[in-house]
């Protein structure tokens, strides 16, 4: 069920990748221990798209980043993070061998704004000499909404309900995200708990 939902997402994009000239993917993914019996199938079909993108379109200048965040409460906190590379050994090298789930285990919410965060500052494609076929594109793939009450049911476990304790806000990071970086952003739902996440943030939006 996972991979058929996985494979509708990807492919309501499919048609106009292929009338662009230059694709930054931008992959963003919990890696806390509650993804675990998705990592897996997460990685084996990015890596397979990405194969036949390169194999079947070569004349598209393909560049892919991978950015896998975990939570503020881990003892040792860090975001697995590979900048944009085109080079598809690397990119699937990285993600085999580097990314592995871990921590998240304190309260359901994930650092969801520290990744959105390191994807903003990432250097992306430019439009050259008038052209605009240009594709910038986030997939985040999650189970678990960010912190902070507004963005979350009150059966949701959350350790820092005021928000992110490094002060990230959905409202400066989203309109960012879409109206000044022109950035598409695709959420992979995983399960309900995030609903309330995807709302606000098309409410953010819109405004």
């Amino acid at each position: 069920i996972f991979l058929y939902s996985f494979y509708l997402y990807i492919i309501g994009f499919e048609k106009e990748v292929y009338t662009t000239l230059r694709f930054d993917l931008v992959v963003v993914i919990d890696s806390t221990i509650g993804m675990e019996q998705y990592m897996n199938k997460c990685k084996e079909f990015i890596i397979l798209y990405v194969e036949c993108l390169k194999r079947f379109h070569p004349y598209i200048h393909f560049r892919i980043s991978w950015i896998g965040y975990h939570d503020h409460n881990d003892e040792n906190y860090f975001i697995d993070f590979l900048p944009f590379t085109s080079n598809i050994h690397q990119f699937a090298n990285f993600v085999n061998n580097d990314v592995k789930c871990s921590g998240g285990l304190e309260d359901k919410c994930e650092d969801v704004l520290g990744g959105l965060n390191t994807a903003i500052n990432l250097q992306y494609n430019n439009h050259h000499d008038g052209d605009n076929r240009g594709m910038r594109i986030i997939l985040h793939i999650a189970d678990a909404p960010c912190h902070g009450e507004t963005f979350h049911h009150s059966n949701v476990s959350d350790s820092y309900p005021s928000g992110c304790p490094l002060g990230l806000k959905p409202e400066k990071i989203i309109p960012k995200l879409i109206h000044e970086k022109k950035i598409q952003y695709i959420f992979v739902k995983l399960n309900y708990t995030t609903d309330l996440m995807v709302k606000e943030f098309n409410r953010i939006i819109e405004l």
